[in-house]
């Protein structure tokens, strides 16, 4: 029977979960990585417009660093789910727990007068992304995680812009649509993304201030660009 893309992501999640008990099980690495003031890279936030070949680029980022990519929908299906989210608080040492239940809570208050969502759930999205962060070796796709993770070591904020006509073009070749409907397209996800961002932590998902690398990928392959996010990556950390 063919699986479902929701149980596929369960699976992943499980799959998850289970290593990264097994590594508090026999490490404590993670105590000595959060004292240790010169952290280096451990993961990378990834924002884009539409058009601009975010998962593609995310996945060979991933497969290039040997990490592993958890996007939008995977962080929303484990903050939304409280005992999911609760074994993955339970992954974490009792330092990290500290230091992630700190940094969230710091957020959250920052952002308690936004409209969007309710408190728990904001709560449990920013911590989400804190966890996965704090685990390290991961690529973040979407979701405000260059703004929730901003305070944290180890990070590279990344942003992939181009112009609208090449986006568009880009968006009608790979779904074979016409221009008219792909640009329909383009500029309704952009629009959405920039109110996500907006009620939830009211600030402009445009902002440059909130990257640490902004790429526009107008003639660019996705190799090249995750070429040229690897080479950065490896001045922060050039053991990967």
């Amino acid at each position: 029977m063919k699986q479902t893309k929701t149980e596929g992501i369960e699976k992943l999640v499980e799959h998850q979960l289970g290593l990264w008990q097994t590594r508090r099980k026999i490490s404590e690495e993670r105590i000595r990585r959060e004292t240790d003031p010169g952290r280096t890279l451990s993961f990378i936030t990834l924002s884009r417009d539409a058009g601009n070949g975010g998962v593609a680029v995310a996945q060979g980022l991933a497969e290039r660093l040997g990490w592993r990519v958890f996007d939008s929908e995977i962080v929303e299906y484990i903050a939304q789910r409280s005992s999911i989210h609760k074994d993955l608080i339970d992954t974490l040492d009792e330092s990290a727990r500290d230091f992630v239940t700190d940094a969230v809570m710091a957020l959250v208050g920052a952002v308690e007068h936004r409209e969007y969502g309710s408190s728990d759930y904001r709560q449990s999205l920013f911590s989400t992304m804190a966890i996965i962060a704090e685990h390290g070796e991961a690529v973040i796709l979407g979701r405000g995680g260059s703004i929730v993770l901003e305070g944290f070591r180890g990070s590279l904020r990344v942003r992939l812009i181009a112009p609208l006509p090449v986006r568009v073009d880009r968006v009608a070749e790979e779904l074979s649509i016409s221009a008219p409907e792909a640009e329909k397209l383009v500029r309704q996800t952009d629009r959405e993304r920039k109110v996500f961002i907006k009620k939830q932590f009211n600030r402009d998902i445009d902002d440059p201030c909130l990257y640490d690398l902004v790429i526009n990928t107008a003639g660019m392959t996705s190799g090249e660009v995750v070429s040229l996010i690897w080479q950065a990556a490896r001045i922060r950390n050039p053991g990967i």
